[in-house]
């Protein structure tokens, strides 16, 4: 790692993919915190989850690393660069570095609150089971509206997702599931939120 002069911006490698909205939404709160405090400098080069250690990480010296790569050798490679990271991506302790995720309980209830403040009676939730952000997301959602008398239809797909599958996976087997949704859906009292 390179030596940063004690006034001098750290370089941070932002190692996010932006085709997808929830990517786009952490650069851009990244972004923001980088311009109300100027002690950072971002490199960020257009990338998926899949992709391999960045070149321009091997070759550039940087302070630090902000990353979602979605394979483990991958993130592994960066690890033993020796570089600072922090994941933003698996759950925490997954690689032994420090994690930062959403907190899936708050989102939930805040999802859940605002329906039963806006007069909803009717709740489902339809996630991917078995990938432990939507497990919490869906524990979550339905205790809340549990607490508050209301039931919850929660879709169950016709087979588990291995919790090793990233998303983008589990996202390709819903499509299977699109019939079984369809009469799922059907058959939820109206409206339902």
């Amino acid at each position: 790692m390179r030596a940063n002069n004690r006034g001098a911006p750290k370089i941070v490698a932002l190692l996010v993919e932006t085709w997808r909205a929830y990517g786009r939404g952490i650069c851009r709160g990244i972004a923001r915190y980088a311009q109300e405090n100027p002690v950072w400098s971002i490199i960020h080069q257009e990338r998926n989850l899949k992709q391999s250690v960045p070149k321009f990480i091997r070759r550039r010296e940087v302070d630090g690393i902000l990353m979602r790569v979605d394979q483990p050798y991958v993130a592994r490679e960066i690890a033993e660069l020796g570089i600072p990271i922090v994941d933003l991506l698996h759950e925490p302790g997954a690689g032994g570095w420090p994690s930062y995720l959403i907190e899936d309980s708050a989102v939930s209830s805040m999802a859940a609150d605002y329906f039963v403040n806006n007069g909803f009676i009717f709740f489902a939730f339809c996630g991917y089971r078995g990938i432990p952000f939507s497990d919490r997301r869906e524990g979550a959602f339905v205790q809340f509206l549990n607490e508050r008398h209301f039931q919850t239809h929660v879709y169950s797909p016709r087979r588990m997702v291995d919790h090793r599958l990233e998303v983008l996976r589990a996202e390709e087997l819903g499509f299977h599931e699109l019939d079984a949704l369809s009469r799922w859906l059907e058959q939820l009292p109206r409206p339902v939120q």
